[in-house]
């Protein structure tokens, strides 16, 4: 009996001892892992200190500004106070900017056609930086560094103006063109034209960063919204209903009801930017409603408003004359109206052929863009094409078959399409395109063994890289011993499919996809191989420097040095920043040996940027800290 007692006794001494060992050793790892966190923090803060400083010697104002506004952004995690005056440096040297570059304007000798937009700008990229962080700010900012010329330029637009450009409920700055006072093409009318697509851009810049500072503050939503609706009509007051909404569920429905009379008093037919913005507004409100967080609430228009807004379009698409704007909303929001107004689906299904046959021929209808038409099937497209008498728009309407392919699952009816397609080329590229897609959909399905053997028959290698190197870190997040052997089978094969020492450009393009692939199967092996790429990166970052001296066109380069951009997006795409995602995929995994391989670029100006590039990717997801 007492040894009974004592074994019991005994047993739970072990047992605490265990729990408490464990708890200690939980604690102890929580410490080492604070720890380490606040070690690498520290390292991330002396690299952008570092580079700050480094950019000092920078020749051109705007790549400081660059500098200045990406490391704003990084700094924001750690020491928001710090990172304000970042972008204020950054703004302070667009105004330099905008001063040298209108004196090289006025001392120009050169006569030309006039710039709609300056490529080397950095202004947009930066004031959204600002942004991201600090609407105020950038709205702050944004009329602190603008230029003489687009405030003149500004001085002479109105709202109306703004409007009919396009851009005021998201239309494309190709629109503004053409839309100046006079109709003639001199020069003259061109630059009044440009002033004003330029002016109409920072009103609706304005606008957004507006919006932006609105989202945080309830009050300040409610005067967004009904100020955008007294300019017209604009999905961006979803979100602020939302924002609303979360405060203060009466006033957002009160809200949501001026938005709705907004829309039903106003004459689509007389401005494009409205009636696709209320198509869009459909097609929101009518959309499924799911709440995957239930402590979270989600404003939504009610029944009888989704009704009013669907009949609100019918009745413009039933009343009104046929416009090339009306034939492509109608067509747009037609599944939507079926799904709202069942009773009219009739109507404005034959309204929406009768709009379609009454448009005139143009390039658009007769070239490509009918192939693509949501009501033909490529089956119609096909036998369309057998008919037509023009071998141009033949191979359209191949090369349209083909691209629809690629989204049919069906594969006996992709591989009868396929195989009906005359053009030998076009028809390759079919299949080779088909089995892609198919193979990413194996994959995402976790059918790897599937995807495996399909890979095998591709015969494009690039294409083959690219899927071995998705199967490859599939099995990899998987876990597990037999799949990680799996992943690292993959990977060997796709290596074996490229150069280490790439002669061209599709080589390299493979090579770093395979770095890529190896950055999350082994990564070593990845740093192993992007170590020699670095020497080829110099080379050909300083054979561009030397020729865009000697090629006016050439706007990678300005006085010599790489003209930066805060979205990697160097030179038009210059071909070292195009492998930005794998060095920061490597940044990543391992932050000192990515940071000691970016040392080895020899130009301080893409030394500088592409530690930024690191510093982002490194950062990217990463939890924000206190606000200092």
């Amino acid at each position: 009996m007492r040894f009974r007692k004592f074994a019991l006794i005994t047993s739970a001494i072990a047992l605490l001892s265990a729990f408490a060992f464990a708890q200690v050793q939980l604690s102890a790892d929580a410490a080492e892992k604070a720890k380490k966190k606040k070690e690498m923090d520290e390292r991330v803060v002396q690299m952008l200190d570092q580079t700050i400083a480094e950019s000092n010697a920078l020749r051109l104002p705007q790549n400081r500004a660059v500098v200045y506004a990406m490391s704003g952004d990084l700094y924001w995690k750690f020491d928001s106070k710090r990172s304000r005056e970042l972008f204020r440096a950054a703004a302070a040297e667009i105004v330099t900017y905008n001063f040298e570059t209108e004196k090289e304007k006025r001392e120009s000798t050169d006569i030309g056609m006039p710039e709609r937009f300056d490529p080397n700008d950095p202004r947009a990229e930066v004031l959204q930086l600002t942004a991201g962080r600090d609407a105020d700010l950038a709205l702050e900012l944004l009329v602190q560094t603008r230029s003489a010329s687009l405030a003149e330029a500004m001085a002479k637009i109105s709202m109306t103006d703004v409007k009919a450009t396009g851009l005021a409920t998201g239309g494309g700055l190709g629109s503004g063109i053409g839309s100046g006072s006079g109709t003639g093409t001199g020069i003259g009318d061109l630059t009044a034209s440009m002033d004003k697509a330029r002016a109409s851009q920072e009103i609706m810049l304005e606008e957004r960063f507006r919006m932006m500072a609105a989202f945080s503050d309830p009050d300040r939503a409610i005067k967004a919204i009904k100020d955008s609706l007294a300019k017209g009509i604009s999905t961006s007051v979803i979100s602020l209903l939302q924002v609303v909404f979360r405060a203060d569920e009466k006033k957002a429905a009160d809200l949501a009801g001026e938005v709705v009379s907004k829309i039903l008093s106003t004459d689509l037919t007389k401005n494009n930017n409205d009636l696709n913005g209320v198509v869009n507004f459909l097609q929101y409100a009518a959309r499924p409603v799911t709440n995957p967080n239930p402590k979270v609430k989600f404003f939504s228009f009610s029944e009888t408003q989704v009704r009013d807004i669907a009949n609100k379009l019918a009745n413009t698409f039933l009343q009104s004359a046929t416009t090339p704007a009306i034939t492509s909303a109608l067509t747009r929001s037609l599944a939507t109206l079926e799904k709202v107004l069942p009773e009219r689906t009739l109507l404005l299904k034959q309204r929406d052929a009768q709009n379609r046959k009454s448009q005139p021929p143009d390039r658009n209808t007769q070239g490509r863009a009918r192939f693509y038409d949501p009501g033909m099937t490529p089956e119609d497209v096909l036998a369309q094409a057998a008919k037509l008498p023009n071998e141009t728009d033949r191979m359209m309407a191949y090369q349209a078959v083909a691209a629809r392919i690629s989204q049919i699952t069906d594969d006996a009816r992709a591989k009868k399409l396929i195989d009906q397609i005359p053009d030998e080329r076009i028809r390759t590229n079919a299949a080779e395109q088909y089995e892609s897609v198919r193979i990413s959909r194996l994959t995402a399905t976790d059918k790897l063994d599937e995807a495996r053997k399909a890979i095998n028959t591709l015969t494009d290698r690039k294409i083959k890289v690219q899927k071995l190197v998705a199967l490859a870190t599939q099995f990899q997040r998987k876990g597990g011993e037999i799949n990680i052997e799996s992943a690292r089978s993959f990977m060997v094969d796709a290596k074996a499919l490229t150069n280490p020492f790439p002669d061209d450009e599709d080589e390299l393009g493979n090579l770093m996809e395979v770095i890529k692939g190896y950055a999350v199967v082994e990564p070593n092996e990845a740093f192993r191989l992007v170590e020699p790429i670095i020497d080829q990166f110099n080379e050909m970052i300083q054979a561009t420097a030397v020729l865009s001296k000697y090629n006016k066109r050439d706007q990678s380069f300005k006085k010599g040095e790489l003209v930066m951009r805060v979205n990697g997006n160097i030179g038009g795409g210059l071909l070292v920043f195009r492998y930005v995602q794998q060095m920061q995929l490597l940044g990543k995994v391992d932050l000192e040996r990515m940071s000691v391989l970016v040392d080895r670029f020899q130009r301080s100006d893409s030394r500088t940027i592409m530690k930024l590039y690191i510093l982002q990717g490194y950062l990217r997801n990463a939890p924000a800290g206190p606000s200092m």
